[in-house]
C-alpha cells in the first residue's frame, strides 16, 4: 500500500496492513493516509507556496512563476518562464527555458534532460521530484502488523529504506564536490587521473581507467582509444573488454554487468577470461552530443561487485567529467585562437583579424596563385635628415611615421607584409580578397601622403626636421603564402607584380603617387589621375606605363556639401525609405546617422529628400551611439559604387 504524509507529503510502501492500523510517518510523525492513483506521471512539489502539490503530466507544459505557467511556482527564485516538460517516447524530458540557466537535475545542471523516475529536479528554491507513472516508492517488503507494535515495525524498515536513500544522496554529493575539484584543474591528463581517483575511493573496484578517444575517431565511429589514466591493485594490469566498450559506446548509456561469465550479452573473450575480469561497470564521456571517450572499472575476485544502484552514481560522475574535459578542450582552443590572433594581427587590418579567425573570410595560409596589389612606400630625405639627431630622435622619429602609415594601410583592410629600413611593403588580396583591392590600395596611398603632410607640419612647429615619401602600387598576379626557411616563415607575396611595384616606386619624387597600367585600369575614374608615359624601369626590357594619383588635387575637390544634411535611405524599394542625416562625404564614403530601428542590408541607397535618384552604396561599418540630445542613432560607413563617384555632389545636393 502507498501512503502519503499528510504534513510533509513525502511517499511510503508499506505493503499490507490490516484494517484500523494507523501509520506516522517517519520522517516528522504526521499521520498517513493512502496515496491517490499512480496511473498518471506528475511532479511533486518540495517548498514555496505550492509545496505538497502534484502537477500531473498529460501533455507539453510550462512551469514558472508566470501566472500564464501550466503549472505555477510563486516563488521569487523562479524565473517567469522557468522550465518545461514535453513527451519523449513513453516517457517525458525536461527542458530550461531561463536565459541564465538555474535548472538542476539530481543536483546538476542541465539545459535539457530524459526524466526518470524518482529524479529529484531543483528550480531556483524550489524543487520537485518526478514520479512516473508505474513508481513503486520505497519498497519495504509486505508487512503485516499485528496490534502490538505496528507503528513501531512500519517505522524500522521505513527507517532501513530511508538510511540507503540517504546514503545515495551523499554519494550523490560526493559527485557534486568532485565537479568542483574538476574545476580547478587544467589539462586532460590531471583531469582524468582526478576521474580514476575518485572512481577508486567511491566504487573500491581492482581496476579503473579513463579511455579516450584518439583525435576525431570518435566522429568517424571508429573504437579507436587511448588510455587517458589507470589504476590497479598491486600486481594487476589494465584489460578493458572491448565488447563492453562496444556496448556502452552504442548505447550512449552506463552499463553494468555482475557477472561478466554469466551474462547473455557478454561473450566471456580470451582477453576476459586471462584479465580475471567479473563484474564490470562503464559510462560513457558525452557531453552536449561530444564524446569524449569511456570511464570504467572493474573486479577480479567476486562476481556482483557493482549493481543497478551503482549506475545513476557512475553516470553522474562521467558526466560530470566530460563536462570538465570539454571546458578544457574549449579553454585549449581559445588558447590557440588567441595565438592565432595575434600572429594575424602581424599582418591583417584590426577588422580583418576577427573575421578570418572566426572563419568568416577563408584564409588559404598554403602557396596559391591570386591577383594582388601591392603597395611600396619610401622616405625621402630621411638619410640626410637624420644625420642631425640623436639615435633616440631618430627610432621615435621613425616609429611615430611608420604608426601614421600601417594605420592608413589598415584603415583600407591592407595587409601589412614588411618593414625594410624606412620602406614598406603592404598588400592587398592577400590573404583575404576583397572588392575593390586595387582602390583601396590607391586611397591608402594617398591617406599616406595626407598623414605625412600633417605629420611635417607637427615636425616643424616642434622645431624639427621633415620628411618625404614617395609610393608606387602595381596589380598583377602572385605566388602568396608560406615562404622561408624551416626556423623562419613569413607569409608574403613574390612575383613580378612585386618587382615592378618597387620599381615603380623608384620612379617616385617627394609627395608622389605612381601606379602601374594595370592598377590604373581598375580605378580610373574613380580617383585624380594624369598619365605619365611610358618609363623604363629596371631590370625589364619593356617600358612601363605610368600614371600619377593626384592626391593633393583630389583634397583641394572635395564636395562641398553643407553638412550634416538630410537624406532618404531605403533598400532598392524607394517606397520603403526612411530619413537619416548625412554626417560626412569625402574621397566616394559616406558616414550616415540613422535611427537604431531603421532597416539596414548589406547595400543601401542614399539620395536626397523627395528625389528619384540616389547613390547605390555598399555598408561596410556599423556601429551605436548618441546624438546631441542622447537619442540612441546607428553610424553607417558606406562606400559610393564606383559609377556613381562621378555625381556624389550632383545627386545628394539635388542638382
Amino acid at each position: 500500500m502507498l501512503l502519503v504524509c499528510t504534513n510533509c507529503r513525502r511517499e511510503w510502501n508499506v505493503g499490507s496492513l490490516k484494517a484500523g492500523v494507523k501509520v506516522q510517518c517517519p520522517s516528522d510523525g504526521g499521520p498517513m493516509v493512502p496515496a491517490a492513483s499512480q496511473g498518471t506521471p506528475y511532479l511533486l512539489v518540495h517548498g514555496g507556496p505550492a509545496d505538497g502539490q502534484r502537477f500531473e503530466l498529460e501533455g507539453v507544459a510550462s512551469i514558472g512563476s508566470a501566472a500564464s505557467c501550466t503549472f505555477v511556482l510563486a516563488d521569487a527564485s523562479v524565473a517567469g518562464f522557468h522550465a518545461r516538460v514535453v513527451p519523449e517516447g513513453s516517457g517525458w524530458a525536461l527542458e530550461s527555458l531561463a536565459a541564465g540557466g538555474g535548472l538542476k537535475v539530481n543536483s546538476l545542471a542541465a539545459r535539457r534532460r530524459t526524466l526518470a523516475d524518482g529524479d529529484w529536479i531543483e528550480l531556483g528554491d524550489v524543487s520537485l521530484t518526478y514520479v512516473a507513472g508505474s513508481r513503486r516508492q520505497v519498497s519495504l517488503s509486505v508487512l503485516e502488523p499485528g496490534p502490538e507494535e505496528p507503528v513501531a515495525r512500519v517505522a524500522s524498515a521505513v527507517t532501513r529504506a530511508d538510511a540507503a536513500v540517504q546514503q545515495l544522496l551523499a554519494r550523490f554529493a560526493r559527485v557534486e564536490a568532485e565537479a568542483a575539484a574538476l574545476e580547478k584543474l587544467q589539462g586532460e591528463q590531471p583531469l582524468a587521473e582526478r576521474l580514476v581517483e575518485a572512481v577508486r575511493e567511491m566504487f573500491q573496484p581492482a581496476r579503473a581507467a579513463v579511455l579516450l578517444f584518439e583525435g576525431r575517431a570518435a566522429a568517424s565511429g571508429s573504437p579507436a582509444m587511448r588510455l587517458g589514466a589507470s589504476w590497479t591493485r598491486e600486481g594487476q594490469t589494465i584489460e578493458v573488454s572491448s565488447t563492453v566498450c562496444r556496448r556502452v559506446l552504442k548505447t550512449g548509456a552506463p552499463l553494468v554487468v555482475g557477472d561478466v561469465l554469466s551474462d547473455p550479452g557478454i561473450q566471456p573473450t580470451q582477453s576476459i577470461l586471462g584479465a580475471r575480469t567479473r563484474s564490470v561497470i562503464a559510462a560513457p564521456l558525452n557531453y552536449q552530443g561530444e564524446p569524449f571517450g569511456l570511464l570504467y572499472a572493474d573486479t577480479t575476485d567476486l562476481p556482483d561487485a557493482f549493481g543497478s544502484e551503482d549506475l545513476p552514481v557512475f553516470g553522474a560522475l562521467a558526466g560530470i567529467g566530460a563536462m570538465a574535459l570539454s571546458a578544457d578542450r574549449l579553454a585549449q582552443r581559445l588558447e590557440q585562437e588567441s595565438v592565432v590572433r595575434a600572429h594575424l594581427a602581424r599582418y591583417l587590418a584590426p577588422e580583418l583579424v576577427e573575421e578570418v579567425a572566426s572563419g568568416r573570410i577563408s584564409w588559404k595560409p598554403g602557396g596559391e596563385l591570386k591577383e594582388v596589389t601591392v603597395l611600396f612606400s619610401d622616405m625621402r630625405g630621411f638619410t640626410s635628415a637624420s644625420e642631425h639627431m640623436a639615435p633616440a630622435d631618430v627610432v621615435a622619429m621613425l616609429n611615430d611615421y611608420f604608426s601614421l602609415m600601417v594605420d592608413e594601410i589598415y584603415k583600407e583592410g591592407g595587409t601589412l607584409d614588411k618593414f625594410v629600413g624606412d620602406a614598406i611593403m603592404a598588400v592587398w588580396g592577400s590573404p583575404v580578397t576583397r572588392e575593390l583591392d586595387s582602390l583601396a590600395a590607391v586611397r591608402a596611398a594617398m591617406g599616406m601622403q595626407r598623414a605625412l603632410a600633417v605629420f611635417n607640419e607637427h615636425q616643424v612647429a616642434r622645431g624639427r626636421s621633415t620628411v618625404a615619401m614617395g609610393v608606387g602600387v602595381n596589380t598583377g598576379q602572385a605566388i602568396a603564402g608560406n615562404i622561408g626557411a624551416p626556423s623562419r616563415m613569413d607569409f608574403t607575396v613574390i612575383g613580378d607584380v612585386v618587382n615592378l611595384a618597387s620599381r615603380i616606386e623608384s620612379q617616385t619624387g617627394p609627395g608622389q603617387i605612381f601606379i602601374g597600367k594595370a592598377t590604373f585600369d581598375r580605378v580610373q575614374g574613380q580617383v585624380p589621375i594624369r598619365p605619365i608615359g611610358a618609363v623604363a624601369v629596371k631590370g625589364r626590357k619593356e617600358p612601363a606605363f605610368l600614371y600619377e594619383v593626384l592626391w593633393a588635387t583630389q583634397e583641394r575637390e572635395r564636395p562641398t556639401l553643407e553638412l550634416p544634411r538630410r537624406v532618404h535611405c531605403h533598400g532598392g524599394d524607394r517606397r520603403q525609405a526612411w530619413p537619416a542625416l548625412l554626417m560626412e562625404c569625402d574621397a566616394g564614403r559616406l558616414v550616415v546617422a540613422a535611427r537604431p530601428e531603421d532597416p539596414v542590408g548589406d547595400v543601401l541607397h542614399v539620395g536626397p529628400v523627395d528625389a528619384e535618384a540616389a547613390l547605390e552604396c555598399r555598408v561596410i561599418e556599423k556601429s551605436s551611439g548618441t546624438d546631441r540630445k542622447g537619442r540612441n542613432m546607428q553610424l553607417l560607413k558606406l562606400e559610393v559604387a564606383p559609377a556613381d563617384r562621378a555625381r556624389i555632389e550632383q545627386l545628394l545636393s539635388g542638382r
